[in-house]
């Protein structure tokens, strides 16, 4: 299968836009519906999400990384995938539903039973989905991925949102969902059909490569949900449904920010990593600078976001949710050193290094554990902060490990931790600040909220031009705009 050159400034350019306008749409969204329906509702939902969330790393078995990862796919490959793909994601949605009566007793919630059977079904669509859209990605089609998502997200908000008014309850947060993912999955296939007809293969013979990478990368995949996961399964077992609500809308709310600008650029240099493999020069300077680019980015909006934690909450979720605040605060900190971690092992992933991965990934998994039985008698909060205290750890162990793997400079890893550290502590300093005026003038959670904001984005903008230099590899910030003026007269013109 060949491909033609892609341009990666376009393919991020559109991947962050679409990113941003969906993370708009789904906090408007998610506001009107938390406040229609409740933290009950989305306790529910959430041990649906867990179900699905587990089935769905059998379901892929990393086969779309395995298509973006390889070389040069051939056709017979993408056959391969999508019959795969409708295959297992079938067969998924049938155990998923057989067993949910079991899962609902386990999280002690029977009222569940038929929500997590139809969620079930979504398995199906976004099996195929996930699979087949690698093919996208592996050529830089992002802007075609990016519109389809876009009208997906709307769509499925929108529908959420007239079934929870009509007074459908939970159910407006399942069937739009799931017909949204069927129509995604529709225009992927048309999508890829006009370039690469389709047609069904059922024989494994010449697929190894992907079978073996694609095992590798789920193993690896299941093992950080159970790390991702674990304190939410805690949660839904040792705690009420109520509960279980308010610790899904903070982490939510924690994340959503830094995923919704990060996983928009590191899915586009997955592709660009897995390129830049036989260059090892390249391939160190290029994580080094996203790395400083990815943890000032996450440490600004997660410092930033905790000062300002109780207007965030009564602005976007509603006074009902106020208990999530504490919640949300503490998951905050754990924020940068997940994306940082994260970026690190997408690096790992281009490289094909997934058996350092998998023993991270185990050892980590160990101490959530050992974490949540220490601190669980504390409630949700100490459940919380064993996340947090995790992810620190799993961020120094994947530190250590790039290091020794890659044999990075420790004087530039110094650098960027300090730079980033620093980061975060003057968006912090001033958010709370900006806080604090808001309160003493009796600003409104909206006005106070708008404030904090627009302190965060000056520190990090302050921050993002003093480390332009190291970030773009040049001398001073005059070639800075040099370069910066050349890319944008140049931008068409620059591929990979």
């Amino acid at each position: 299968m060949t491909s033609h050159p892609p341009n990666i400034f376009s393919s991020i350019n559109w991947n962050i836009s679409s990113t941003i306008v969906s993370a708009i749409i789904t906090i408007i969204f998610g506001a009107i519906l938390a406040r229609l329906l409740g933290p009950a509702a989305y306790g529910i939902i959430a041990i649906a999400n867990l179900t699905n969330a587990f089935a769905r790393y059998f379901v892929r078995m990393g086969i779309g990384p395995a298509i973006i990862q390889s070389g040069n796919p051939s056709s017979n490959d993408i056959d391969f995938v999508v019959t795969f793909s409708m295959g297992i994601g079938f067969l998924a949605a049938v155990i998923v539903a057989l067993l949910s009566p079991l899962v609902a007793l386990f999280f002690k919630q029977p009222g569940s039973t038929p929500v997590i059977a139809i969620m079930g079904l979504s398995l199906w669509f976004s099996a195929f989905s996930s699979s087949i859209s690698g093919v996208l990605v592996r050529n830089m089609q992002f802007k075609q991925l990016a519109i389809i998502r876009l009208a997906q997200t709307f769509f499925s908000g929108a529908s959420s949102i007239v079934m929870a008014y009509l007074g459908f309850g939970i159910w407006s947060l399942v069937w739009p969902l799931i017909l949204g993912q069927f129509l995604g999955m529709l225009a992927i296939i048309n999508l890829v059909n006009r370039t690469y007809p389709l047609k069904p293969r059922f024989s494994f013979a010449g697929h190894d490569h992907l079978i073996k990478f694609g095992s590798l990368y789920s193993l690896n995949s299941l093992l950080e949900y159970f790390g991702s996961n674990l304190d939410t399964i805690f949660v839904g077992r040792l705690f009420s449904a109520f509960q279980l609500g308010l610790y899904n809308r903070a982490f939510s709310l924690a994340y959503l920010p830094s995923e919704s600008l990060i996983t928009s650029i590191t899915s586009v240099m997955f592709p660009v990593f897995s390129r830049l493999r036989s260059s090892n020069e390249k391939f160190i300077e290029t994580q080094n600078k996203l790395f400083l680019f990815i943890g000032l980015l996450s440490s600004s909006i997660a410092m930033g976001m905790i000062p300002a934690a109780r207007d965030i909450t009564l602005v976007l979720l509603g006074s009902q949710w106020l208990e999530a605040i504490p919640l949300l605060m503490i998951l905050l900190f754990g924020v940068p050193f997940d994306f940082m971690a994260a970026t690190i092992a997408m690096t790992f992933d281009a490289s094909a290094k997934l058996g350092e991965k998998t023993r991270i990934q185990i050892v980590t998994i160990l101490i959530l554990l050992i974490g949540i039985f220490l601190l669980y008698p504390f409630g949700t909060v100490g459940i919380a902060t064993a996340l947090v205290l995790s992810s620190v750890i799993h961020f120094l162990i994947y530190v250590l490990q790039n290091q020794k793997t890659f044999s990075l400079s420790y004087y530039i890893l110094f650098w960027n931790l300090t730079t980033i550290f620093l980061s975060g502590m003057a968006t912090f300093f001033c958010s709370k600040t900006a806080a604090y005026l808001a309160k003493t003038m009796l600003l409104s959670p909206t006005l106070a909220l708008f404030f904090e904001i627009i302190a965060c984005l000056v520190v990090f903008i302050l921050f993002l031009i003093v480390n332009a230099p190291k970030l773009l590899g040049v001398k001073n910030l005059a070639q800075c705009f040099l370069t910066i003026k050349d890319f944008l007269n140049k931008k068409d013109e620059i591929i990979i």
